[in-house]
């Protein structure tokens, strides 16, 4: 069962006298899918790779995520390794970062490292994956305190430099 679909996670088999078995499977929740290398790739909520859902489909993997209120994970180079999210860790900590201010990102566009979050009310927040994030994780967690505090309107935040750079 688990090696033919990707969905589950663990099989539980409990064997009850006389001729009864009791079978408790445990799924994963899917929460992204991945567009990269012209594949449309299904991601759980843990960065485990679930299901390719199509190649060469960019425009049908895009209906897929409106239709399954998925984050869209675009890249112009691979996703996955092994099985799981490249990036899953480092996307995990933004994520959380974010969601204590309310933002719920619904895009994730990265590109050599570089990765722009799309929240559903189309504000962009700009982080470098591959150098210090919890440096900038720290400093959104300063500003985003200010911003809500002071109902600061922006169209994007940009947390790369020492001084966050934000566009109004």
């Amino acid at each position: 069962l688990k090696e033919s679909n990707g969905y589950i996670k663990k099989v539980y088999i409990k064997k009850s006298l006389p001729r009864k078995l009791l079978i408790n499977i445990e799924e994963y929740t899917p929460l992204y899918i991945g567009y990269s290398s012209e594949s449309c790739l299904l991601f759980a909520d843990t960065g485990e790779l679930i299901s390719t859902i199509c190649e060469e489909c960019e425009a049908e993997c895009t209906q897929y995520v409106s239709d399954h209120n998925y984050t869209l994970i675009t890249s112009e180079s691979l996703l996955e390794s092994g099985g799981k999210l490249i990036y899953y860790e480092e996307v995990y900590k933004v994520e959380r970062v974010l969601s204590t201010f309310k933002y719920e990102i619904n895009s994730l566009e990265i590109s050599e490292g570089i990765s722009i979050f799309k929240d559903r009310d189309n504000h962009s927040f700009i982080f470098d994956l591959t150098n210090n994030l919890e440096t900038q994780l720290a400093r959104m967690l300063l500003i985003g305190e200010k911003i809500n505090e002071d109902m600061i309107k922006y169209s994007s935040i940009d947390l790369r430099f020492e001084r966050p750079v934000m566009e109004l």
